[in-house]
């Protein structure tokens, strides 16, 4: 199914922080293919899914405008999240910050180095 244009605006996306600057420069672009779906950016239905994709590091959470954009619905979970095919412009999305464990971390709390495999 696809995201009719009069339903929500807004879904969510999260990425680790080492990200920000190449999405800040050209958008989101989309991923390797999953085990379930197409090569695509994944994009939650609800900030805080977002803000708790992955608890065990922090994570940059973006507002991802997709008015008049064509998603799908995520085959893992149709509910939480959807997915779009292409390249999501840099204009369309509004960092909300850096989250762990669905709390947001003050930006001067994170230095990369402390979160390095």
């Amino acid at each position: 199914k696809f995201l009719k244009e009069e339903e929500d605006r807004v879904l969510h996306h999260a990425s680790s922080p080492v990200n920000r600057e190449s999405i800040t420069t050209t958008g989101l672009e989309p991923g390797q293919e999953a085990s379930y779906g197409p090569a695509a950016v994944y994009l939650f239905t609800e900030d805080f899914l977002a803000q708790n994709y992955i608890t065990s590091e922090p994570m940059d959470v973006w507002e991802v405008d997709v008015s008049g954009m064509e998603t799908k619905e995520d085959p893992e979970d149709p509910e939480a999240a959807r997915y779009y095919e292409g390249t999501i412009p840099k204009e369309r999305l509004s960092h909300m910050g850096i989250f762990i464990e669905g709390e947001q971390m003050p930006e001067e709390d994170y230095d990369p180095e402390d979160w390095e495999q």
